[in-house]
């Protein structure tokens, strides 16, 4: 008794697809001559292209047409761009038309689609190509993704030849040699992908005359040809024959690669090392500077107003300590960083003084000293060099007391990169001792607008000459900016002035400054001030969209 093979189960397989929907567009502009146009839509997405139907002679269109999608990676679609262009159908057209049929376009990217449930009708205003384009209109479009599950067969599409039981062995096939001109040349076949992709030329019997190239078999006279293994089928001899080639025209011959294909490493004095580091924080031109932070010292001898002096081979700053109010000055704090030049070839034999001193009496207080060719380099993104309490030791300096205390501080090599480059202190010329920063920071910068609208009940001279009109003129002053309105209208029956102008400025943060108006006569020479008012800016309402702002007297 015979039983059939149980049947394999289907295997469901998960299709990603979305759907887009074009519903209808707005006021599209005349493209036909006729002032209207027949328009279509025609979307790309992942590789896929889709047109939707025209609709002929309306500005106003409805399509009311879903257009599917396969999206071929689901992990990648929200990097996808779905671009959507509207065009007319130049076939609607008459002789009127313009040659410029593009009506607008959309773009959309993966991380704007809905998943189908969630879905709405939005409304994307079309945008151009160009600058100088002219595009107007909006389409509305719905679109979502879902997640199809199909079922996967075993077997292959019906009609398609079913797959051979057994791979036939692969035979080697025999080079083809191309004799031309009492020379022979050795040509590739060409691969079956190749001659399946294209066609090719027809092929004519050798019994024409003279042959122009020929093709012989394998064992033409040649000492340098290898042994090759035949084909079941030897090589026949033919003429290639082409279409639009002359008589006397060659066919090129093709030379056999030598299949070295590796990437090479090229070398020379502008290739990176591979042992280089390549790093976020890379400078352009690096410089090493001595960074020395100075965070507060403890148990100092008596003294009245202590202050830190650091002192290497070139350089010498100072810094003052700082209190708290009710605080003792043997506990000082300054949690300040200096920095120095660093040269790495004098470095070798330098060293780096700091000590603490007494302000009014000039007495020392004690001293840290450091070789440079031990202190350590940290480069980002290296993390902070921690801080560490440095006993005060008595030095080369006539004093009177005895030294005792400790001072906590860091010292390292860094660059520019360093996070404490931008709030360290250096020194502007070598014995200097005045300081001050060099690290030129970029603020948040804001437009200042001002609305110069009216002015009320202002004072004006009587004695002015006959039909002479006051001329009264508002002044603005922003820092170093300063601007000045036209001349103010005035009303006959009231000694207001309208001036309906506005004035822009630039400010920048933390928004100090103060915005200064002044209201000037300057109808004689000299201006004569009517009034004035002073404004801080950080007082002024901050906009960041386009509602209307009220004013104010």
């Amino acid at each position: 008794m015979m039983t059939s093979a149980p049947q394999a189960p289907h295997q469901l397989k998960t299709v990603h697809k979305l759907i887009v929907e074009v519903i209808d567009a707005r006021e599209l502009l005349p493209k036909d001559g006729q002032g209207s146009s027949s328009s279509y839509v025609l979307e790309e997405f992942d590789g896929q292209k889709k047109l939707t139907s025209t609709v002929i002679r309306n500005l106003n269109r409805v399509w009311n047409e879903s257009l599917e999608f396969i999206v071929t990676d689901p992990k990648t679609m929200e990097f996808e761009e779905l671009e959507i262009e509207v065009f007319n159908d130049k076939k609607m057209s008459n002789g009127n038309a313009r040659k410029n049929h593009f009506l607008g376009r959309v773009k959309l990217y993966g991380s704007q689609f809905a998943k189908r449930g969630n879905e709405g009708l939005i409304y994307h205003p079309l945008e151009k190509k160009s600058v100088f384009s002219w595009i107007r209109g909006e389409l509305g479009l719905r679109i979502y993704y879902y997640d199809h599950e199909v079922v996967e067969e075993e077997n292959k599409i019906e009609g398609a030849p079913p797959p051979p039981e057994k791979e036939a062995p692969e035979v080697r096939k025999s080079p083809v040699f191309i004799g031309e001109d009492g020379r022979v040349f050795e040509a590739p076949r060409p691969t079956e992908v190749a001659l399946e992709g294209c066609q090719l030329p027809p092929v004519v019997t050798i019994e024409e005359s003279p042959p122009v190239v020929t093709v012989v078999q394998e064992h033409h006279h040649h000492q340098d040809v290898p042994p090759v293994v035949h084909p079941e089928h030897p090589p026949e001899v033919r003429k290639m024959q082409m279409g639009n080639g002359g008589g006397h025209e060659r066919i090129r011959v093709l030379r056999n690669p030598n299949g070295d294909y590796a990437p090479k490493v090229i070398t020379g004095r502008f290739a990176a090392c591979e042992s280089e580091r390549i790093s976020a924080h890379d400078l352009v031109e690096p410089m090493h500077y001595l960074f020395i932070r100075i965070f507060k010292a403890r148990g100092l001898a008596p003294n009245q107003s202590p202050y830190v002096k650091i002192r290497t081979s070139s350089s010498e700053i100072s810094k003052p300590a700082s209190y708290r109010p009710g605080e003792s000055s043997a506990n000082p704090e300054w949690h300040q960083v200096f920095r120095f030049g660093h040269n790495k070839p004098d470095s070798a034999k330098s060293n780096l003084e700091i000590s603490v001193w007494d302000s009014s009496s000039e007495h020392f207080l004690g001293g840290v000293c450091f070789d440079l060719s031990e202190v350590p380099v940290r480069d980002p993104p290296d993390s902070p060099l921690a801080p560490q309490w440095y006993h005060l030791e008595d030095g080369d300096y006539t004093h009177s007391g005895r030294v005792y205390g400790d001072i906590q501080l860091a010292v390292w090599i860094g660059t520019q990169a360093d996070d404490a480059f931008p709030e360290s202190w250096s020194s502007d010329a070598p014995y200097v001792a005045h300081t001050r920063s060099k690290v030129y920071q970029s603020p948040k910068l804001w437009y200042l607008r001002i609305t110069v609208i009216e002015a009320q009940d202002l004072h004006i001279a009587s004695n002015l000459p006959p039909l002479t009109a006051p001329e009264v003129r508002v002044k603005a002053q922003l820092a170093f900016q300063s601007v000045r309105t036209r001349r103010g209208a005035m009303n006959n029956h009231t000694s207001s002035f309208f001036w309906h102008e506005d004035l822009v400025f630039v400010a920048g943060e933390p928004l100090e400054d103060q915005l200064i108006l002044l209201v000037e006569d300057r109808t004689s020479k000299d201006a004569a001030l009517l009034g004035h008012i002073v404004i801080p800016v950080a007082s002024i309402e901050q906009r960041f969209d386009e509602r209307h702002v009220a004013s104010k007297w």
